[in-house]
């Protein structure tokens, strides 16, 4: 990543840590590290906290948030939101707007972040761009 990127997207999510942000470029998983990767193309099922008799159980990319607890930097990227159904998409609605799924409550430290590519704004549905700020880098 140029340094004038990264050092744009640095300010972005400097200054808005609560707001889920899209960002609409050349910017890829390998641009960030320490993140919790969750690929948009999950199946429902597999992307909600269920329930048991046991207690909850957590998918796998949400015990990776967990496992990173109160450390400063705790960032979720959603991949690959361009190449679903709009109708799809919305299954990140209440992730985005109440920062829970499934009752489960999202850590106050996460920063959400959704990753598409160059010329796909048209892709996203629209509840989601309202509920996110918007970037093209």
């Amino acid at each position: 990543m140029e340094k004038q990127v990264k050092d744009t997207l640095n300010n972005i999510l400097k200054n808005n840590k609560t707001w889920p942000i899209i960002l609409e470029g050349g910017i890829s998983e390998s641009d960030f590290l320490n993140a919790t990767f969750l690929s948009a193309t999950i199946p429902s099922e597999s992307l909600a906290v269920i329930n048991d008799l046991n207690g909850p159980v957590l998918p796998e990319w949400v015990k990776q948030i967990e496992e990173k607890g109160d450390s400063k930097t705790n960032l979720l990227v959603i991949t690959d939101l361009d190449k679903i159904e709009m109708g799809d998409q919305i299954k990140f609605k209440s992730l985005l707007e109440l920062r829970q799924l499934s009752g489960y409550k999202l850590p106050e430290n996460l920063q959400i972040l959704i990753l598409i590519d160059s010329g796909n704004r048209d892709k996203v549905d629209n509840q989601i761009l309202s509920l996110s700020l918007y970037y093209k880098i």
